[in-house]
């Protein structure tokens, strides 16, 4: 939760802050902006822990949602997806792309966890799940990491 805490720190000061840096002028380190590999780094931390899970049922949804913390704006998202599979082979799906959307060679499956109410959205939320076989995914790539669950490929 920590992790999760501070990089949304690190996105929203990147986010708000105007840059200084202005030709001929001189920035100390001490106020220097966040390097993009942290910026990249950070929010594929917050993917790891929005999309990625080794294993989970169709009825754990909101169980791991709550104890992951994945709220949207303080509200319960209408849609959050979870790839069963290891970190190490989803962040594999940049390997040849450092920026930019990309679809996964490789097939995965996939937990689709839909908000039950549209009009409920205040936590505790409450999740229908379906779970989805041998799906090519989109995401999008920045500085070699996933950083943005975009779909599952219709075959």
């Amino acid at each position: 939760m920590r992790i999760l805490f501070a990089c949304l720190l690190l996105v929203l000061l990147i986010a708000t802050t105007p840059s200084k840096a202005t030709k001929g002028s001189k920035q100390n380190k001490k106020n220097a902006e966040p390097q993009p590999e942290e910026k990249s780094k950070c929010l594929y931390e917050l993917f790891i822990i929005q999309h990625i899970i080794h294993r989970m049922t169709e009825d754990e949804c909101d169980n791991v949602i709550e104890n992951r913390g994945i709220l949207f704006k303080e509200e319960c998202k209408e849609m959050n997806t979870f790839i069963l599979s290891d970190v190490k082979t989803v962040k594999s799906i940049c390997k040849d792309r450092t920026d930019g959307d990309i679809i996964s060679e490789s097939l995965f499956e996939i937990i689709d966890c839909e908000l039950k109410s549209k009009t409920e959205k205040k936590p505790p939320c409450k999740y229908n799940g379906k779970r989805q076989f041998k799906k090519r995914i989109e995401v999008s790539c920045e500085g070699g990491y996933p950083v943005h669950y975009k779909r599952a490929l219709k075959e």
